[in-house]
């Protein structure tokens, strides 16, 4: 899910401002960066702020829910690594707490699962917002 992450970082910080761009083709209004035939205008700039601004806002706590998720998933996992260093140990079995942590590690396997589940579709939603 990490790597998920990252690469949802990268695909939000390198898409192109398409509101700006439909915007502009709806008003007869002509993109210059497009045809390469010279710098933009401040009201095409203005526009593409005005839209990265509102595209910010609109994801802001679907990103926040994303990096609650992130650290929700980050103590998962840690705990799900202890448990397992745990079991992995002969002795371990002969103590009277070996059934509840065993049942600990299979709910947070489930848990995990979940939190992924809801990670992924989160980070899906925000990029289908970004590229418009």
């Amino acid at each position: 899910w990490k790597r998920e992450k990252e690469q949802e970082e990268q695909t939000v910080d390198n898409k192109p401002d398409k509101k700006a761009a439909q915007h502009q083709k709806q008003n007869g209004e002509t993109n210059t960066s497009d045809n390469d035939s010279g710098p933009k205008t401040k009201e095409q700039k203005r526009l593409e702020a005005e839209h990265r601004n509102k595209l910010s806002k609109e994801t802001k706590q679907l990103r926040t829910q994303l990096r609650k998720y992130e650290k929700d998933l980050e103590i998962k996992e840690a705990r799900k690594k202890e448990l397992e260093e745990l079991l992995a140990d002969p002795e371990f079995y002969q103590k009277n707490e070996a059934a509840k942590l065993i049942r600990e590690h299979g709910s947070l396997n489930g848990e995990i699962d979940e939190l992924t589940e809801k990670w992924a579709t989160l980070a899906e939603q925000i990029e289908e917002m970004v590229q418009g």
